[in-house]
């Protein structure tokens, strides 16, 4: 009887072990191997249970209540526990090929010095692995990608800081209100809080939102609402308004922006030499980087989508295109003749060029006369 139960035992052990080898080999296959997935198990202890840090994310909100409590303040309008969790949950499923690296070796401040390990578990992590222009991603990604991407306006923020220098060129201690000015922390208030990351597109809501995973560490293509609408607001909000692209397509901004250069940079070898506005007016330092939007970068152009329109243009004899980009007029509410003119037959001649009617013209026209030339 004895024997029976013996056996009866070990075949249920046996059972329960094979049982269990696809579920292990899933895993491994998700995590990248025994090595990585051991690696890993500490961080999603914490990080791979949402319900654990539902209940970590509460007890914060629950103290931070209590200090402002006590400190008489008014309470500042805060997300909930599961937002933050969400913030903080990954899931090694959804990550890809991303899933065969353990955390350490992006997030750690040992990563490239051969050591893995956090030697103090919170204050050895990077909580923006990519800060630095994403040195950590060229190894997998490319050098060049990096080096490009370091360049560009994204990550120098070049264009906002070379007009900041222009206008504080009169100015004095110019460097110290630069400083001031360009690296202020506080969202929204410092240029360099849109200051972009491979990470802050990829995988986090922006710094400027507050940071925080998206979709549980997924590595995906940027989307206009949670990675350019943050920093680009004035833009966007606007073209959700009016612009026809939006309000009549359902377009995004990545429908029309899709080459990435506009986002990683052009190659640095076609960069000139320029000075590093981003490092201040005082500064005589230079290099190959992106001037400003001026200089080319943005890929896009109307005539991709709508070449017909160059050829049957409404104004009809007139060359428009060999003067004018078509934003020019196409850009805002009454940005063209008209605007101003409601069709009237009496009008003016401009010699050489077009007829423009005159009813309601007023001291704006100066720009449609100053377009076209009059003989």
């Amino acid at each position: 009887m004895k024997r029976v139960i013996v056996f009866m035992v070990v075949t249920a052990v046996c059972y329960g072990i094979f049982s269990m080898i696809p579920l292990i080999e899933s895993t491994a296959s998700v995590t990248g191997g025994g090595d990585v997935a051991k690696a890993n198990s500490v961080c999603l202890d914490c990080h791979g249970n949402r319900e654990k840090l539902i209940i970590n994310r509460q007890q914060f909100i629950d103290q931070k209540e209590k200090e402002t409590s006590a400190s008489g303040e008014e309470a500042e309008e805060s997300s909930t526990a599961e937002e933050l969790a969400d913030k903080l949950f990954v899931n090694p499923k959804i990550m890809g090929a991303h899933a065969t690296l353990s955390c350490q070796e992006c997030h750690s401040l040992l990563q490239g010095q051969g050591e893995t390990q956090f030697p103090d578990w919170h204050a050895a992590v990077v909580a923006d692995p990519s800060a630095d222009g994403g040195q950590v991603c060229a190894s997998c990604h490319g050098q060049e990608m990096i080096d490009n991407f370091k360049a560009s306006l994204h990550f120098t923020v070049n264009g906002i800081a070379k007009g900041l220098c222009e206008r504080l060129e009169q100015t004095p201690a110019a460097q110290k209100l630069f400083d001031e000015i360009f690296y202020e922390p506080e969202m929204y208030m410092g240029c360099n809080t849109c200051h972009a990351t491979c990470g802050q597109c990829h995988v986090s809501n922006p710094n400027i939102t507050g940071g925080g995973l998206l979709n549980g560490h997924s590595f995906g293509k940027p989307t206009a609402e949670l990675n350019c609408t943050p920093c680009h607001y004035e833009n966007s909000e606007y073209h959700l308004e009016v612009d026809v692209h939006a309000t009549k397509h359902d377009m995004s901004c990545v429908d029309c922006h899709n080459n990435a250069v506009e986002f990683h940079g052009r190659p640095v070898a076609d960069l000139k030499e320029v000075k590093l506005h981003y490092k201040g007016p005082d500064s005589e330092e230079s290099g190959k980087i992106e001037v400003d939007m001026k200089s080319g970068i943005v890929q896009v152009t109307c005539v991709q989508c709508h070449e017909d329109k160059v050829q049957d243009h409404p104004v009809a004899g007139v060359d428009h295109f060999a003067k004018l980009e078509c934003v020019a007029c196409h850009s805002m509410p009454y940005s063209n003749c008209f605007g101003c003119h409601d069709g009237e037959n009496q009008s003016i001649l401009v010699p050489g060029e077009m007829v423009i009617p005159i009813l309601l013209m007023s001291s704006w026209d100066c720009r449609c006369l100053q377009i076209h030339s009059v003989n």
